[in-house]
Order: C-alpha cells, then structure tokens, then sequence
C-alpha cells in the first residue's frame, strides 16, 4: 500500500534556485556596474554607503519579497507543500474534497410526566443541553403516542468539531426549551461523530491514495472499480463475482444486458485486457425530452449520414444499410405488431452512420520581410512609471527593429529604470510565399481545427484536405473528416422535427 512519507522524504526544491536577499542584492550592484561598465567605458564601484548601493539594496527587498511570492505558488502546485485552499484545489484534480466538520448525535429519550388520551408532539429543533453548555437539538418531529410515556428521538450537536463527543449516558439532560407535558429528556447513549474539519495532513494522505481507487492494473479493487460502476446488480446477477475463471464470463451477454439496462448510453464495450474485465460505457447524446422504457416514442437522426448498420432493440426500423438520412427523418418507428395488432412501445436501438465534419482556414499568401541597412542607433535614458527624466531623441530611422535592455535603480516611492535602446535600419516588405510551403502549413492547421472540433479521442475513417485561393491573397483549406457514429435520438412520437 502506497506510503505517503514517499512524499514528505522526497527531496525539498526551490523555484528561486535557492537565492536568499544577499544574492539578489550582489547581483543587482554587479549588474549595475556591468551596465555602467557597457554604457560608459568607465569602470564603476559602489561603495558600501554609496546612495547608488543603497537603492539598489531597497529595491532588492521588493524583489525578493516577490520572489518568496512565486517561490511558494509554485511549491503549492506539490502535494509536499500544499497547505489550506491551495491543497483544496490541488485534491479536486484527483476528486477528492476535503471533509467537512461533523456534529456530534445521540439518542435522547424524552419522558411525559403522565399518560395522556392524545399523542404528545415533540418539535424539531427542541434544544437539551448537558452541565458544560453543550446543546443538542432533536433532528426530526416526533411524538410520544397516546397512551405511551416516552419517545427516542435522534438529536446533533448545535456546534460542529469534537467539543460535542464523549457525553456519557444521563449527561445531556438540561431541557433548554420547554415541552408541555414533558418531565425529562436524557441521552441513552455516549455522544459521538463529532469532528473537526479535517486538517492538511489527512487530506494529502487522501490525495496520494486517490489514485488506488481507478486502479486498472487487474486487482480486485480495481475490478470492482470498472465492472461495477455501472451494472453491480447485472454482474452479481449474471454471477459475475471476483476471482472467478474467464471462459465462465460472456463478455456479449453482458454488453446487451447493459444496453437495455441503460438505454441513454450510445454504446457499450466488454471484453478482456489480460486478467481484467474492462467495461466501456458511452454515455449518448439526451433527448429534448425525457421518455420512460413503455411511454411511445421514436428514434430520428440526429444529423445528416448514410446509415452503415441498425440494430433494433423496441420499435420497427424504417431505414436500411446505405440510405442516406437526414437530420429529424425517423430511423424507427415506436410501434410493434403484435397479435391483436400494433401497440406504442418507446422506440430504442443503435444507428451507425457515416457522418462527415469539416474545418477550415485561411492564411495569407505573403508574409513581411526584414532586411537591414547595417546603420545603428543607441540611447540611453532614465524613466519612471510617470515620466522620463529626460526623452530620447528622434530616430533618423523610416523603419527600424529595436533592442531594449532595462535594469530596475530601485526607490519605493519613486521607482526608476535605466532603458538602453540600440535601434538598427531596416526595411520591411511583403514577399509572396511557395504554393507548396503555405499549402502543407494551411492543411496540417485544418485537420489540427478539425480534431479540436470532433475531440482527440476520435476515431477517423477518411480524411482529405482541400485547398483554393480567394482573391489571389487568401488561401483557403477545408479539411473534410469521415466518421463512423450513432446518429441515434430518441423524441416522444410525434414531436416537431428539430
């Protein structure tokens, strides 16, 4: 069984390379003078109490009061650091919540002071408390029956956590909301379930476990896992229970059993892998309305295709192999003949079709080129978030690309950044570009637009790609995807066309 000191052993990481406010500090003044050194020619050094020095030194603490910031977003992204609601995100990756606080209960026996001829009413909410001021309220309404002299009700702590746990029997016993006719209520039992909100520790533990519970490997628990999410009461009725040998399961005889079990499911799959049964279920695309199994109703199409097989579960199917169908058109009718005539039944089955779905793209037949003069240009300037202490001057440049370097001076109130600019002439045309090189491009981006629309997971029979020119500036690709899918809805008999 998984360990979660693996975790707790593993060894600690820094997103920030470890750095502490010294190195941040050394760093900003070599850099300062790096700089200094690259913009002037002249060697610079700061003194100890150098004005430079100390704003670098200021600054520093802002940046690596930041770094701490990023430094512990990154460590909550491991179950080894993660704390609080950061652990409560992180546990929702793996399904799993943290557990609430939990009131304590008991069992409180209220006694009448006589017997009466009418029942004698206990409302919820009625409030005994034990000498320590602890208060448990009657979860439900009861009654003492007429002729009767006590009743058991079920009562909670008003307060969550374990304060409300470890009252034994007849310490409950202070009525805080009198009852007519009621001489006595006292617990019959200890008081317990109470607990706290549970605590980081527990949770991670419970987040690196989480994986064991969708375990495919072939263990029982993972067999119990699959097999039975969907059909515990159909595999204990088949005889489907672990460890048993594999030629006594009939992988067929429980795929049908499930699709008439749940007919909202557009298929299901049953076979082995290895040791294991492994059960697919797919759930289908719902009805505009909700139909029982002996309501009426039909199954239409769900969108346009050329049906590729039907297999009828209830109703009588009015297309074949190879019609082309379109989107509303009923594929089986809700009627059966029966002896005496036909009945309505709701209409079920599955209808492969061919379907197909298209994406496309547009990309331009040019792209901009840069080419350069060999002139360069540098400045240097000092600016804030407000204004420049002094502006650069105008480029004698048309069109230039420009390199900017910048290093923060510091100061908390008034923040200043040395900017160092070095600009380089060029000219930047429109070039058109191959036919072979824009059309690979385009048609790899339109069959990528067209998995994102039919989903990763899908299987394709064909796929093509046609490409054409707009205006001889656009080139337009269209990919075409071929499927094979149940196009199979089901409406009550009757109903609109969609």
């Amino acid at each position: 069984m998984p360990d979660i000191s693996a975790i707790q052993n593993t060894p600690d990481v820094s997103f920030i390379d470890n750095k502490t406010i010294d190195d941040v500090r050394g760093d900003m003044v070599a850099d300062f003078e790096a700089f200094m050194l690259q913009a002037t020619g002249s060697k610079v050094s700061l003194g100890r109490a150098s004005v430079h020095r100390m704003i670098l030194y200021s600054a520093a603490a802002q940046i690596y009061q930041a770094m701490q910031y990023v430094d512990r977003a990154g460590k909550q992204s491991l179950l080894k650091y993660s704390y609080s609601e950061f652990l409560d995100n992180l546990a929702l990756l793996k399904g799993v919540t943290r557990e609430p606080a939990k009131a304590a209960t008991t069992t409180i026996r209220f006694t009448a002071s006589a017997t009466r001829t009418l029942a004698t009413p206990i409302p919820a909410g009625t409030r005994v408390s034990s000498s320590g001021s602890i208060y448990f309220s009657t979860m439900e309404y009861a009654e003492i029956p007429a002729g009767s002299l006590t009743v058991d009700v079920l009562a909670e702590c008003t307060a969550t956590g374990n304060a409300g746990n470890g009252l034994a029997p007849g310490e409950v016993s202070t009525i805080v909301d009198p009852v007519p006719y009621i001489i006595s209520a006292v617990n019959q039992n200890t008081t317990e379930g109470g607990a706290d909100v549970e605590n980081d520790e527990s949770l991670a533990e419970r987040v690196y476990l989480a994986p064991g519970a969708y375990s495919t490997a072939g263990p029982e628990d993972g067999y119990l896992y699959h097999a039975k999410k969907y059909n515990a009461a159909n595999c204990e009725a088949l005889g489907i229970t672990p460890p048993m040998r594999k030629s006594d399961v009939h992988p067929g005889q429980l795929r049908d059993l499930l699709e008439w079990r749940y007919p909202e499911t557009a298929w299901v799959e049953c076979g082995w892998r290895g040791m294991t049964l492994l059960i697919r279920v797919v759930d289908g695309v719902p009805a505009g309305t909700p139909l029982s199994e002996t309501g009426a109703g039909d199954v239409v199409a769900a969108r346009d295709g050329i049906v590729d097989s039907i297999r009828t579960k209830a109703g009588t199917a009015l297309v074949q192999p190879g019609d082309v169908v379109r989107k509303g058109q009923i594929l089986i009718r809700g009627e059966e003949r029966t002896g005496s005539g036909v009945r309505a039944v709701s209409a079920r089955g599955v209808v492969m079709a061919r379907v197909w779905d298209e994406a496309a793209v547009r990309m331009d037949l040019t792209e901009l080129h840069t080419s350069y003069s060999g002139r360069t240009e540098e400045s240097v300037s000092v600016v804030s978030p407000w204004f420049a202490l002094w502006h650069e001057p105008e480029s004698a440049f048309h069109q230039a690309d420009v390199s900017r370097r910048t290093l923060p001076l510091g100061g908390f109130f008034l923040p200043l950044t040395c900017v160092w600019e070095k600009r380089y002439e060029c000219e930047i045309t429109k070039q058109n570009r191959a036919n072979e090189e824009i059309t690979a491009e385009a048609s790899i981006a339109a069959l990528r637009k067209l998995r994102e629309i039919i989903g990763t997971n899908e299987s394709l029979v064909d796929k093509w790609v046609n490409c054409s020119m707009i205006d001889h500036e656009v080139l337009l690709a269209v990919a075409t995807g071929e499927r094979l899918v149940d196009i199979a809805e089901q409406i009550p008999s009757g109903a609109p066309d969609k």
